[in-house]
């Protein structure tokens, strides 16, 4: 989450000294807007939200110092493209702005074009794709811009009755699926897509007024996720796999979506670990968004352990008890991938193989049957039998391994 909350600070300094930011760098503000408040959608209706409420938190301050430094702007009357990040729907309140912001722009930003000719509205290469709603009232057609600020980016064009296709969003959506058939995506370009997708998810269960929201979305996903599938199916893996999901996409995609986490390999398919804190901290530095909790984390997104460590470095252990799987994390520097109705699987740093065998060496059921009849934790025992092994066998000293009690 730091870059996200760096790139909004660095704006909302731009902002202050310059008066206004370019279209892009709104339409950025406006997508964490969006992700946040969707994440927060999920919370509130039962859904798995996908930003840890730690993370959430920070990220919302720092929006709320964006959104309160564009209002000041609008207070002296200053207009510019930092005016499309308010939407319409005064769940911008949220942030902190007061209604007075609101009431300001709806005073100068009628967000409904009057009597519009909608052929000269088709081409929203300048516009997210659920920037207009067009409605049919009585017989005659209303243009709606959901956000303010806009009306400057409508061009002209030939009117298709899907004034959406040509949206940035979709246009990058399928620029990226075009892009992953020759070479990977970028961690950016990763995170673009899980958003995009929640953001499908979302309207799709929630909202009934944007069905061709909807439908040119889930073209663009099927899009994406059959390419990924392709991918994953031939032993491919990389950054693009972190791109989706583990809980279900509320479109036409689920034999898509359940045939890629099939055919993802077990790092891949990893959603539930124990790791040390340094480990911790640098995935949530890469993937901020899709990471939640602390010991163990959960991973919302596919490859995210996968994309964050180096593989090579460490060897695979099988079936590995609770227990066990806490001492390797706490002293041996492993990580622990928690795996429902199945013993744990552990990736424990190479240069520790060799104490390692001397923990496999301990019998789980010996060690649970001495901690109940000296009711003290296993984790105890199995410790002592370890330091007891250590010190018969008389091969390490003490910078190999460091056991507190």
């Amino acid at each position: 989450m730091k870059k996200y909350i760096s790139k909004i600070n660095k704006l909302t300094e731009k902002l202050h000294r310059h008066g206004d930011i370019t279209e892009d760098e709104t339409d950025y503000i406006y997508w964490l807007y969006e992700t946040s408040y969707i994440n927060m959608g999920f919370s509130s209706k039962g859904y798995l939200a996908f930003i840890d409420e730690e993370e959430e938190k920070l990220l919302n301050n720092s929006l709320h110092e964006w959104y309160k430094e564009a209002f000041d702007n609008l207070k002296i009357g200053r207009r510019g493209n930092f005016v499309a990040a308010f939407p319409v729907n005064p769940r911008i309140l949220f942030y902190g702005v007061t209604s007075e912001a609101l009431n300001l722009l709806k005073k100068t930003e009628n967000e409904f074009v009057e009597s519009p000719d909608i052929s000269k509205y088709s081409d929203m290469s300048r516009l997210l794709h659920n920037d207009i709603c067009i409605y049919e009232i009585n017989g005659e057609t209303t243009l709606r811009l959901n956000r303010y600020g806009l009306k400057n980016r409508l061009r002209d064009g030939k009117y298709d009755r899907i004034p959406n296709e040509s949206a940035k969003d979709l246009t990058l959506m399928r620029t990226l699926t075009r892009k992953l058939k020759e070479e990977d995506i970028s961690e950016d370009e990763s995170d673009f897509i899980y958003c995009f997708m929640q953001k499908v998810s979302y309207m799709n269960r929630d909202c009934e007024s944007f069905p061709d929201f909807i439908r040119e979305s889930e073209k663009v996903v099927i899009e994406w996720m059959n390419t990924a599938v392709n991918l994953v199916r031939s032993g491919k893996t990389g950054v693009f796999v972190t791109s989706v999901p583990f809980e279900n996409i509320s479109l036409n995609v689920s034999e898509l979506h359940a045939e890629f986490l099939k055919s993802l390999n077990f790092i891949d398919r990893s959603f539930c670990i124990l790791a040390p804190e340094e480990t911790e901290n640098k995935i949530k530095e890469k993937f901020s968004l899709g990471v939640r909790g602390q010991t163990p984390l959960r991973l919302n997104r596919a490859g995210i352990l996968n994309n964050s460590i180096d593989l090579e470095s460490y060897c695979v252990i099988d079936d590995i008890s609770d227990v066990k799987s806490e001492i390797l994390v706490e002293a041996m520097e492993s990580i622990c991938i928690y795996r429902p109705n199945f013993e744990n699987v552990a990736l424990v740093p190479k240069e520790r193989k060799n104490v390692l065998r001397y923990l496999l060496s301990v019998n789980d059921e010996e060690a649970e049957q001495m901690a109940k009849s000296k009711e003290i934790p296993e984790k105890e025992i199995i410790l002592q039998m370890l330091l007891d092994s250590e010190k018969r066998e008389n091969v390490f000293n003490d910078e190999w391994i460091v056991i507190e009690r």
